[in-house]
């Protein structure tokens, strides 16, 4: 019996493990491409060499492949710098370029779907509901984005855009920044504490990645997020709770946060309502739609 075999870009970071970890259980053969090869890996797992922008190591790897995952790209979270920013941009328009020219390199029939990661950082600052197609806000992210998304646009083959929210997870990410506040007792919301903050268990994350590589009638934009979006106050509640910590302190202000983090602020003082309109005809169940479950499942 052949196995399906996948290419995972990003496979090392944070969603990409979990992700790797979905397709290995999924009994398909996935080969990680990695800056560092010289990592342990495991039964139906390889690592790759790619240095995140040439072609022709991908393309070696893609010949037979399923389905391409592409979730590289230079953290957000960190301050945004001339530097970083350059960093985060070059990052993903290279590396989407890098996709689709190894992908369109091999004759039409042997091409692999590509699923590739993206961000709600596209829609605007606004309270009000956001679905797909919803036109683009402002600022940084949402030119990230754009680009992004444009480095890999008209791929010939179907392609999965997967616009994430945040992502939830024990392993880093906003609840890695999050947690060591909350254990010492220091946690509360920021700023006003009244911004939508629209997120995903990392577990439904790579479920869904799963689910749009085997799933032939996705194509196109998705947002990647649960159901139940929570204002910032509602889930720095529900983390103290999940972690059995209080939640009293008052919230840190907007300009205090400005201050520290420059315009990286934005992650967490914007407000966005995001839902997936069109997930919901693929057939997707989410085993995490709120947030009290989600972070109980986390923190138990």
């Amino acid at each position: 019996m052949k196995i399906d075999k996948v290419v995972v870009t990003g496979g090392t970071g944070l969603v990409g493990r979990e992700v790797t970890k979905a397709l290995l259980q999924a009994g398909m053969e996935v080969v990680v491409m990695t800056r560092s090869v010289g990592r342990p890996a495991v039964e139906g797992m390889r690592y790759a060499e790619w240095d995140g922008r040439a072609v022709d190591p991908l393309v070696e790897v893609m010949r037979g492949a399923k389905a391409v995952v592409h979730l590289a790209g230079e953290n957000v979270g960190q301050r945004w710098t001339q530097a970083a920013r350059t960093r985060i941009m070059q990052s993903r328009v290279e590396g989407g370029q890098a996709v689709k020219a190894a992908i369109e390199s091999l004759p039409e029939r042997d091409r692999p779907v590509v699923v590739a990661a993206s961000a709600i950082g596209w829609y605007a600052d606004s309270p009000d509901w956001q679905a797909e197609g919803d036109a683009r806000g402002t600022g940084f992210l949402a030119d990230v984005v754009e680009a992004w998304e444009g480095a890999i646009a008209g791929v010939a083959t179907r392609c999965v855009t997967l616009r994430i929210g945040v992502v939830l997870s024990r392993g880093g990410g906003a609840l890695g920044k999050l947690e060591p506040l909350f254990r010492w007792g220091l946690g509360s919301a920021v700023g006003p504490g009244t911004q939508w903050q629209s997120w995903i268990h990392v577990r439904d994350l790579a479920r869904l990645v799963l689910h749009a590589v085997q799933t032939e009638d996705m194509q196109g934009v998705y947002n990647a997020v649960a159901p139940n979006p929570v204002t910032n106050r509602t889930l720095a509640r529900e983390l103290a709770r999940a972690m059995r910590r209080p939640c009293w302190l008052p919230a840190p202000p907007a300009g205090v946060l400005r201050l520290l983090l420059g315009d990286m602020a934005r992650i967490t003082l914007d407000s966005q309502r995001i839902r997936s309109n069109r997930l919901a005809h693929t057939g997707f169940n989410f085993e995490f739609s709120k947030i009290r479950t989600a972070l109980a499942d986390l923190y138990s």
